[in-house]
C-alpha cells in the first residue's frame, strides 16, 4: 500500500522536530494483561500497523485536528467498561442509547468514527474479515495520531477482543471525571482503574493537542475570574468567549496547539491552563512536582506517558474466548440487522475535555510464546532493570525508517521468522553473523564483503570460515525484500544484520527489544590481522576478554551477557577439545566430559555439538545454568563462573531468566552501537557482498565458505 507523503510532508517535518528529543530514549513498558501480545498480529496480519500508519500519515495531513480526535476516541473507550471499542456502537433499534449518545461523548469528532471505519475496510481488505478487532484499531489509531502529531513512538500490545454491548449513559456519567474535578476526585476516579498520580498528570499531558469548548472552562472567567488563573490569559480568552455558554472553541495549548510536546505543562507553570483539572494539576502537592519536572524534562513526559497510555490501554481488555470481532466497528456481530444510524450532534463539552489526550508508538516486534515470558518486565513492576537501555548514538534512532520505509522491521521479522521455523540453526547464524561484523572494525555490514583483488575479506578470515552460508544468504534475500517495499539504497546492510539478530533472538523465544536504526555500510572490510585481534579466541580467560571488551566500551555485565548467546547454535569439537585431550579439564563436570568424548572420541574429530546441551534450540538462560554445573563449552565460557568479577552476573542470570533477557537486551543495542557509520559516511550497499559501483575498481573476488574448526569466542 502506497503512502501519501507528498499531502503529510509539512506535517511529517513537523512531527520529526519533536520526536527526535524522545527517539533515542527507549520507553518503559508496564506487565502486559494475558492475552495481549506486541507481536499479536505478526502471522495473522503482519502489516497491520503499516496499513494503519499509512491511512492516518495522509488523513493527518489533511485535517491535522483529527490526531487530537483520535486520540479522545480511545481515551474515552478505556475509561468507560474497558478498552472493548464500546464507544464506537450504534444505539439499537430498541431504543438503547449507546455510549457515543451519552452527553460527554457528543464532542467526539465524527470524523474520527469515520477513520475507523475506514481502518476497518483498509485491514479486512489487507488480512481478511475479523482478523483486527476494532479496539486495536482505536488503539493504534491513537498511539499514531501522537506520533503524527510530534510525540514519541512506543510499541502497542494487541489482541483485544471488542465488546458485544455498550454502557448505559450514567455508566458514562460516573466514568468520565468532569472537566471542573478537583485532582483529589481524579485520583480517586482513576485509583478504581489502576491509575496513579504519574498517570493522571503524564494522560492529562495529551491535552498539548486539540481544542476545548468555552463551555467546559467558562465557570473560570464568569462572574469572576478564577484567581488561579493568569490574568492575561484570562483576557485573551474573553475574547473568544465573551459571556457564558458560547458555543465557540479554543485550543487547548496556546503555545504549540497542534504538536505533541510538554508545553501544556509549560502553559499549567504560568497559569494558563483551561480547564480546573488541568490548573489544579499544578496546585496540589502530589501533583505539583510531576508537572513541574515534565515542563522542564519533555523526555521524561514522553517516557511517562508512553508507560501510562499503554497502562491505560490495558483496562479490562477482553482476550482469547471474550468478546468479538466485529465486521462493523458500529454494530455487534449479534445485533439484529437495520440499527439507526448515529449522527455527532456538536454541543458542549460536559465531559472532561482534559481527558482529550494523546498517545505514541515504538515499533515492535515479536515474539514466540516462550518469548512473552519478558514481555512483561517493567519498571513500573518493580523491575527496574527491565527498562534500562544505554545511550543512543548520534545518527541513529529507533524510527529511523519511519518516513522513507515503515515496513522495514515487519519484512524483517517476518522473513526471518518463515526462515527459522523451516531451519532453527539459521537463528544462531544471524546471531553470530552480527556478532562478528561489530567486534571487527564496528557495525558496518564490513564481514558481508566478498574478497578483493587487494586482498580477502573479513568473512575468509579464520575466525570467519564457519559462519554459516545460510546467515549470508539470508541478509541477501532480506536485502532484495527491503528493496521491493521500500526501493533501492534505502536500508542499510548493517540494519539488516542488527534487526535480524534482534528478530532470531525474539523466533527463537528470547526477549524482544527495540533495535536503534541508520547504520550504514563500510565500503572496506578489516585485515585478516583485525579480525585476529578483534575476535578473542575460545580459550581466552576473563581477563583477557575484558581487557578485550574494555577497548570498545564493553564491561563485565556486559560479557556475561553477550556470552549468554551461546544458549543456542553449535560448537565445533576443535574449539574446546584441548579441554578433554589428552586430560580432562578439572573445572569441567566429569560426567559432562564423559558424554562429550562420546560424540567426540578423539582429538582433531571434525564434528559439532550444540552449546548448551539442556535447551540447545531455545533461547533462555540454561547456558548459565550450564556454566553453574561445569558443563560450560569453551574455556571462555567455563571462565566466567570461575572468575571473581563475574561469577556473581552468572549466578544471578541462572537464578533469573528475567534479569538475563533484560540484560543482554540492554547489551545487544550497545554491542550494536560500536564504530557505527551514519549521516554521510559510509554507503548504503544495493549489494551487501559488494561495494557500490565506482566505490573502488572492479575485480572482487568470488568467496567459498568452508567448514573449518571454530576459533573464536563470539
Amino acid at each position: 500500500m502506497a503512502s501519501s507523503t507528498s499531502a503529510t510532508a509539512g506535517l511529517l517535518l513537523l512531527a520529526a522536530a519533536a520526536a527526535l528529543v524522545c527517539s533515542s530514549a527507549a520507553a518503559r513498558m508496564p506487565p502486559l494483561a494475558k492475552g495481549l501480545s506486541l507481536g499479536y498480529y505478526d502471522e495473522r496480519c503482519p502489516q497491520a500497523e503499516a496499513v494503519v500508519f499509512e491511512f492516518l500519515q495522509d488523513a493527518i495531513g489533511k485535517d491535522v485536528g483529527l490526531a487530537a480526535a483520535l486520540i479522545r476516541l480511545h481515551f474515552h473507550d478505556c475509561f468507560v467498561q474497558g478498552c472493548d471499542a464500546s464507544i464506537l456502537l450504534d444505539s439499537t433499534t430498541a431504543g438503547e442509547k449507546s455510549e457515543k449518545e451519552a452527553g460527554p461523548n457528543l464532542t467526539l469528532r465524527k470524523s474520527a468514527f469515520d477513520a475507523i471505519d475506514d481502518l476497518r475496510d483498509l485491514l479486512d481488505k489487507e488480512c481478511g474479515e475479523t482478523v483486527v478487532s476494532c479496539s486495536d484499531i482505536v488503539t493504534l489509531a491513537a498511539r499514531d495520531s501522537v506520533l503524527l502529531a510530534g510525540g514519541p513512538w512506543y510499541d502497542v500490545p494487541l489482541g483485544r477482543h471488542d465488546g458485544s454491548s455498550f454502557a448505559s449513559e450514567d455508566a458514562v456519567l460516573s466514568a468520565l471525571p468532569s472537566p471542573d474535578s478537583n485532582v483529589t476526585t481524579l485520583l480517586e476516579a482513576l485509583g478504581k482503574l489502576k491509575l496513579d498520580a504519574h498517570d493522571l498528570v503524564a494522560l492529562s499531558g495529551a491535552h498539548t493537542v486539540g481544542i476545548a469548548h468555552c463551555t467546559s472552562f467558562d465557570k473560570r472567567l464568569f462572574p469572576q475570574v478564577d484567581p488561579t488563573m493568569d490574568k492575561w490569559f484570562a483576557g485573551h480568552l474573553k475574547v473568544t468567549c465573551p459571556v457564558l455558554n458560547t458555543n465557540d472553541t479554543t485550543v487547548n495549548d496556546i503555545r504549540t496547539p497542534n504538536t505533541f510536546d510538554n508545553k501544556y505543562y509549560v502553559d499549567l507553570q504560568n497559569r494558563q491552563g483551561l480547564f480546573t483539572s488541568d490548573q489544579g494539576l499544578f496546585f496540589n502537592a502530589t501533583t505539583k512536582p510531576i508537572v513541574t519536572k515534565f515542563a522542564v524534562d519533555q523526555s521524561a513526559f514522553f517516557d511517562q506517558y508512553v508507560y501510562s497510555v499503554v497502562k491505560m490501554g490495558m483496562i479490562e481488555v477482553l482476550t482469547g474466548s471474550q468478546g468479538q470481532i466485529r465486521k462493523r466497528c458500529s454494530v455487534s456481530n449479534a445485533a439484529a440487522a437495520g440499527d439507526r444510524a448515529w449522527s455527532v450532534v456538536e454541543t458542549v463539552a460536559e465531559a472532561a475535555e482534559s481527558l482529550e489526550m494523546a498517545s505514541a508508538t515504538t515499533l515492535v516486534m515479536v515474539v514466540a510464546a516462550v518469548a512473552c515470558l519478558c514481555a512483561p518486565a517493567a519498571a513500573g513492576d518493580g523491575n527496574a532493570d527491565a527498562t534500562r537501555q544505554p545511550l543512543v548514538v548520534s545518527g541513529l534512532s529507533f524510527d529511523f525508517y519511519r518516513k522513507s520505509c515503515p515496513k522495514a522491521e515487519s519484512v524483517v521479522r517476518k522473513f526471518v521468522r518463515d526462515a527459522v521455523r523451516k531451519d532453527i540453526g539459521l537463528a544462531a547464524g544471524l546471531l553470530r553473523l552480527h556478532f562478528h561484523d561489530c567486534f571487527v572494525q564496528g557495525c558496518d555490514a564490513s564481514v558481508l564483503l566478498d574478497g578483493s583483488a587487494t586482498g580477502p575479506g573479513e568473512r575468509q578470515a579464520p575466525p570467519n570460515l564457519t559462519l554459516r552460508p545460510s546467515a549470508f544468504k539470508a541478509v541477501n534475500d532480506i536485502r532484495d525484500r527491503l528493496e521491493k517495499a521500500c526501493g533501492a539504497t534505502v536500508v542499510s546492510c548493517s540494519d539488516i544484520l542488527a534487526l535480524a539478530a534482534r528478530d532470531s533472538v525474539v523466533a527463537s523465544g528470547g526477549p524482544e527489544y527495540k533495535v536503534p536504526l541508520g547504520r550504514r555500510d563500510s565500503a572496506e572490510f578489516a585485515s585478516q590481522q583485525d579480525v585476529l585481534s578483534g575476535l578473542p579466541p575460545p580459550t581466552a580467560a576473563v581477563p583477557a576478554l575484558l581487557d578485550a571488551l574494555a577497548k570498545i566500551k564493553l564491561d563485565a555485565t556486559d560479557l556475561v551477557a553477550l556470552s549468554g548467546g551461546h544458549t543456542v547454535g553449535l560448537a565445533h569439537w576443535s574449539s574446546f577439545e584441548g579441554r578433554l585431550f589428552p586430560c580432562r579439564d578439572p573445572a569441567m563436570n566429569a560426567t559432562f566430559a564423559g558424554r562429550l568424548r562420546r560424540t567426540c572420541p578423539a582429538a582433531g574429530t571434525d564434528r559439532r555439538t550444540p552449546n548448551d546441551v539442556r535447551t540447545p534450540n531455545v533461547f533462555d538462560n540454561m547456558y548459565y545454568v550450564n556454566l553453574v554445573n561445569r558443563e560450560g563449552l569453551f574455556t571462555s565460557d567455563q571462565d566466567l563462573f570461575a572468575d571473581a568479577a563475574t561469577k556473581p552476573i552468572v549466578e544471578k542470570f541462572a537464578a533469573d531468566e528475567k534479569t538475563f533477557f533484560d540484560q543482554f537486551a540492554v547489551s545487544m543495542v550497545k554491542m550494536g552501537q560500536i564504530s557505527v557509520l551514519t549521516g554521510s559516511q559510509g554507503q548504503v550497499r544495493r549489494n551487501c557482498s559488494a561495494r557500490n559501483p565506482g566505490t573502488v575498481a572492479a575485480g572482487d573476488l568470488p568467496w567459498s565458505v568452508l567448514e573449518v574448526a571454530d576459533s573464536f569466542v563470539f
